[in-house]
């Protein structure tokens, strides 16, 4: 199959620029959603009934996922401003989630409760409050549909 004469890849540094851009939005759409999701988790935790661990784990996550956001809106950020786009800048920053989630990772730890220092009481809450508000069974009944 012939290609009609029609030339792919990339032509010049401003297809380059689109490139990195196009594909930081995506990154950045996909995340935030994720960061938005853990941090409704966190924001509605009483009433989800989650447990000290669960919330800690919640509000880490939304963090967490935050620093992908950031790294995102920095390479969209190198690449409308042409910076390093020769060399792949854009691209390269990524390699900033590795250091920052490390780290990120590392102090979220340290402020960590101790999962088996936790009340068993306090662990049964989650799935006690699910089960007052019939969340379970709601999700019993929707996988005997699906």
């Amino acid at each position: 199959m012939g290609t009609g004469g029609a030339q792919f890849g990339l032509q010049s540094e401003g297809d380059l620029q689109l490139l990195f851009v196009l594909y930081s939005v995506g990154f950045v759409a996909i995340f935030a959603c994720v960061t938005l999701l853990y941090g409704h988790a966190y924001r509605r935790r009483d009433a989800l009934g989650l447990s000290v661990y669960e919330r800690h784990e919640a509000a880490m996550l939304a963090r967490h996922y935050g620093l992908f956001v950031l790294v995102g809106l920095l390479s969209i950020a190198l690449a409308v401003l042409g910076w390093g786009l020769t060399i792949g800048a854009p691209g390269f920053i990524y390699a900033l989630l590795g250091p920052l989630c490390g780290v990120h990772g590392w102090w979220s730890g340290e402020r960590a409760p101790e999962r088996d220092l936790v009340p068993d009481e306090d662990l049964a809450l989650g799935a006690a409050a699910k089960n007052d508000q019939g969340l379970e069974g709601e999700h019993e009944e929707s996988s005997l549909v699906a």
